[in-house]
């Protein structure tokens, strides 16, 4: 997300949403009186629908984005949660070959999410800086 564009996008609304408010009312125009509320109150209505248009998108991708780690942080649960019970017994040598196998398995799987944990330690950082900006414009 561009955020400033969001930012300056949204100010601009609000500043249009103001100007239209001290726009007195009723507006004489010449010798004709126009009563310009219900055009004050549809332009404040547009102006209100782009703020919550723009916030909301925002809104969203800082919920996609922490609903993606937490799934990812759920997934590292559930594979480091593995009985690895068997790997130890493997190492005593009391066990069958077809145990080997698993717990070899077993044991790969929970290295492969200690990668997979390495790896997004680099870009997790990085995530908040800008989810923590965008916390703050809206």
């Amino acid at each position: 997300l561009d955020l400033e564009k969001f930012d300056r996008a949204i100010l601009k609304c609000v500043d249009a949403q103001n100007e239209i408010a001290k726009t007195p009312s009723p507006a004489d125009v010449g010798w004709l009186r126009v009563d310009i509320t219900p055009a004050k109150r549809e332009i404040s209505l547009v102006a209100t629908k782009w703020i919550n248009l723009f916030t909301s998108h925002m809104r969203d991708s800082i919920i996609d984005t922490l609903a993606g780690l937490h799934r990812f942080m759920d997934s590292v649960t559930e594979g480091l949660g593995r009985d690895l019970a068997g790997a130890a017994a493997v190492a005593r040598e009391d066990t069958e070959e077809g145990d080997e196998a698993q717990s070899d398995a077993d044991l790969l799987a929970v290295m492969s999410v200690i990668r997979d944990v390495r790896h997004k330690m680099d870009s997790v950082p990085e995530i908040f800086g800008p989810q923590r900006a965008c916390v703050q414009i809206l």
